[in-house]
């Protein structure tokens, strides 16, 4: 039995002698008495239950967006596949940041919240000046599944929402924005360094981004993560 466990039980007894010396209560009886202190018992079980996995898991880190572009982003064949080619090898990877809160309602199954940016700036693109950037952001929700353990503890997740594509160049001269539909689906593990707190040694996610300015055109991102877990 815990402290919390003793400590709400000693409060309902208290409680009970307290009335029974002031008369505030008429008449207490074996069932009067056997109701208090089964409600100050009860008291102590979500303390119990929150214990055994932690309630909310917060993650932050370091984020790698390797995209890959869609075959489609010409008129032509040819012309798609000069774009596909000149785009990745611009982009390359992209750096960022993530950030996510996850909800746990069992020991195994929680509901998260994911949150990220990722950017690239590129002066010259093929010999020519550009001075270009570009971003994107997600706000995705979904399942998690994770297999807890007392050291390390893998998981996996299946989270969907909106991403937001922003780019521009020379400066402000050309800007272009688009909101599309975004998936994240992979997962990882955390191996525990302290008592409250652990390390994403990894995250790999299937990371999809999919718009329809004109054509639809899916982007076959890659992602990686790494970072603190604090719960």
């Amino acid at each position: 039995m815990t402290f919390k466990n003793l400590t709400a039980i000693s409060v309902t007894v208290l409680s009970v002698g307290r009335h029974l010396r002031s008369g505030a209560l008429i008449k207490v009886t074996r069932r009067n008495i056997l109701c208090l202190a089964t409600f100050g018992i009860l008291l102590t079980i979500p303390a119990n239950a929150q214990s055994d996995f932690p309630r909310v898991e917060i993650f932050g880190g370091y984020s790698l967006l390797h995209p890959r572009l869609p075959g489609n982003l010409g008129s032509s064949a040819s012309e798609s596949a000069f774009l596909r080619s000149t785009g990745e090898s611009v982009l390359g990877n992209v750096p960022g940041w993530g950030a996510s809160a996850t909800v746990n309602l069992t020991r195994m199954f929680g509901v998260t919240g994911d949150f990220g940016g990722n950017y690239k700036n590129a002066d010259t693109i093929q010999g020519v000046s550009v001075n270009a950037s570009g971003n994107v952001h997600t706000f995705l929700f979904g399942p998690t599944v994770t297999m807890r353990n007392k050291r390390v503890s893998p998981f996996v997740h299946a989270l969907f929402g909106i991403g937001r594509v922003g780019a521009s160049a020379e400066g402000s001269r050309f800007t272009y924005n688009e909101t599309g539909f975004a998936a994240s689906i992979g997962g990882g593990v955390d191996i525990a360094l302290r008592r409250h707190i652990a390390f994403r040694a990894v995250e790999v996610d299937y990371f999809p981004y999919r718009h329809a300015d004109g054509k639809a055109s899916t982007f076959n991102n890659i992602r990686w993560r790494s970072g603190i877990v604090i719960h």
